[in-house]
């Protein structure tokens, strides 16, 4: 039984230790700057499990489910990030397209797996109930014999609320939530970013979604995501990058700012605990910027 369960995975912290392998963070919770191993934040006990009301049957409904669905696909994701770090370099490649069609879909999987799995989002999902209109419908009452029946075990309820958490956050069924956010995803341009002379830095909310009012397009919608402290890709149908999709650009010290602030003021709406780099000096820059309110 897996007990510490991460939702931002450990190998992409890892690509922002310092050459110690530590990470520089600023925890939110007690405004303190702190150097910690990755397997030490982003995690939660138990974080994906539905207990059984009922303990007769158990502790939790098939323990470990989700859990192993993320680890499932972790090496593909992480066989990527990799490759994504090594083609985009300034120096090569300025012009080549980065993915294929299957390390597309790799890509986009990744990036929805990130910010579904997060606990503010499933918070957000509230999974932790099911809406009263399933559980009092006829259907409801049904299936629930059925289980009832078949299982020997007095508490429905609990196993269709691991079922309901399983269809909102993994990819095991063709019109899961994941699943069509990655449909919707897939219809974006998107771009590799790479910072020239500064660096990206990331939280436990790595990823960052809204809209974006300056997208001359019906779907306005944009996503932001730092791979690595060099690498980030932008999601969105901007007509400036509309000729460098699945492409590398290079951006230069105010675009790199302006999206470390982005990150940084997001934490006003949303729930986070740490802001991470692999800099102490770039940590301490970004808290003296949250705290002057930029």
């Amino acid at each position: 039984m897996i007990k510490n369960q991460h939702y931002v995975s450990r190998f992409y912290l890892q690509n922002f230790t310092d050459a110690d392998g530590y990470l520089w963070v600023y925890d939110t919770q007690n405004s303190c700057v702190k150097r910690l191993r990755p397997n030490s934040i982003c995690v939660e006990n138990y974080l994906y499990e539905t207990k059984f009301e009922d303990e007769r049957a158990g502790k939790f409904v098939n323990p470990n489910e989700i859990e192993c669905c993320f680890c499932k696909y972790e090496g593909e994701y992480s066989n990527l990030v990799r490759k994504i770090k090594s083609i985009c370099v300034p120096e090569q490649n300025t012009n080549a397209l980065i993915l294929h069609t299957k390390e597309k879909r790799v890509l986009i999987s990744f990036v929805v797996n990130l910010f579904i799995r997060n606990p503010q989002n499933m918070q957000k999902l509230n999974l932790t109930e099911l809406p009263s209109e399933v559980y009092n419908s006829k259907d409801y009452q049904i299936v629930a014999k059925k289980l009832l029946d078949e299982s020997g075990i007095d508490d429905a309820k609990s196993i269709f609320l691991a079922s309901q958490k399983n269809v909102m956050l993994t990819e095991n069924f063709p019109r899961s939530l994941p699943m069509q956010i990655i449909e919707n995803l897939s219809r974006l341009n998107f771009t590799f970013l790479f910072a020239q002379k500064d660096m990206f830095i990331t939280s436990d909310v790595p990823v960052i979604a809204g809209e974006d009012s300056s997208i001359a397009d019906s779907n306005r919608t944009f996503l932001f995501f730092a791979l690595t402290p060099k690498v980030a890709v932008i999601f969105g149908n901007y007509q400036f990058l509309a000729c460098k999709r699945n492409r590398m650009v290079s951006i230069k010290h105010d675009a790199v700012l302006h999206l470390n602030q982005l990150s940084v003021a997001q934490m006003q709406d949303l729930y986070r605990r740490w802001i991470i780099s692999c800099s102490k000096d770039q940590i301490e820059k970004y808290v003296r910027g949250v705290q002057n309110g930029i």
